[in-house]
């Protein structure tokens, strides 16, 4: 058996997807979908499992068992303090990683909306996204202008469009006082090659995000 057919089969999907007149773009459409809600819900499975073991961790550390106050200078005790520190921003971490993961997965549909309808070329991006502009700037519409720089975003995320796309969609997320979503957003058009951080300091968009640990840790070092 190919390793497609098996994959298939270990998907579950119906035996009417080898029916001699279905079109294998369906077909391989429905197997993404079931793969990407599988690796969705592995990835879920597993920072809640890291979670557990930092937190049994935590519980074994002799320092957070021991009330009394730890001797100045001990070598020993600063390193434990030092190894909790390090357990507590792991554990911090993973529970941001695991609500933005959560938040982002909930995009599914939007990001099949996308793959069906567009954009699909640099063309209709490019009409998109001064749709999603007008919506922003002159109508205040930010939860429709989000929808629409989404799906710029997930159908080129490496383009410069698409990095641009995800800042103006965490920029409407800011202005309705979405703080966990906008930053979920500018982290992305980071990754996706946003660089222009002297504009991103100074846009009043983003003013409510300033003392962010998220958003401060974000600008360190740029």
């Amino acid at each position: 058996m190919s390793k497609y057919l098996a994959a298939i089969f270990m998907l579950g999907l119906s035996s009417s997807a080898f029916a001699q007149d279905a079109d294998p773009a369906e077909v391989k459409a429905r197997i993404l979908e079931k793969v990407r809600a599988k690796l969705a819900a592995d990835r879920s499975a597993l920072l809640q499992r890291i979670g557990k073991i930092i937190d049994e961790e935590l519980a074994k550390e002799p320092a957070a068992k021991t009330p009394t106050a730890p001797a100045q200078g001990d070598p020993t005790v600063k390193d434990l303090e030092r190894k909790m520190r390090q357990l507590e921003e792991q554990k911090e971490t993973l529970a941001v990683e695991m609500a933005k993961a959560k938040r982002l997965a909930a995009d599914e549909p939007l990001k099949e909306e996308a793959r069906k309808n567009g954009p699909h070329d640099g063309e209709e991006a490019q009409e998109m996204f001064d749709n999603a502009l007008e919506l922003h700037d002159k109508d205040k519409n930010y939860r429709e202008a989000i929808k629409l720089f989404k799906r710029i975003y997930y159908n080129f995320p490496k383009s410069k469009m698409g990095a641009i796309s995800a800042y103006n969609a965490a920029c409407g997320f800011a202005l309705s006082g979405q703080k966990e979503e906008a930053l979920d957003w500018l982290e992305l058009s980071v990754k996706s090659g946003y660089a222009d951080f002297d504009h991103l300091r100074k846009d009043t968009d983003l003013d409510g995000l300033r003392n962010e640990k998220r958003y401060r840790k974000l600008l360190t070092d740029r």
